[in-house]
């Protein structure tokens, strides 16, 4: 049971971070161009993406560390193991094609 409860709250809390991140990544993707990389609104969406990719560890981590009673070291650990096995399987799975 506390394996689902732990799993849906990831999950759940994934979408809605996600959800919270698609402008900034709509907005990334439509002015990706040299150009635009030094302007400061650009910087401030990738600043965005980055606070928004320290929340979702910080949210992962505190999942993890009351659903295992772990310390807060070994949930932060465990956030980030996770999220570059998914990385890594999505990259496995779904090459780009720039490369």
């Amino acid at each position: 049971m506390r394996w689902i409860q732990t799993l849906t709250a990831l999950s759940g809390t994934g979408v809605v971070l996600s959800i919270i991140a698609l402008p900034v990544y709509f907005f990334l993707s439509t002015s990706g161009t040299d150009d635009s990389t030094n302007q400061p609104l650009y910087q401030l969406f990738l600043l965005m993406l980055a606070a928004l990719a320290f929340w979702n560890i910080a949210v992962m981590a505190h999942i993890l560390k009351h659903a295992l009673e772990v310390s807060t070291v070994i949930s932060i650990l465990l956030a980030i193991s996770y999220i570059w096995i998914i990385l890594t399987l999505s990259t496995a799975l779904f090459p780009s094609e720039s490369g």
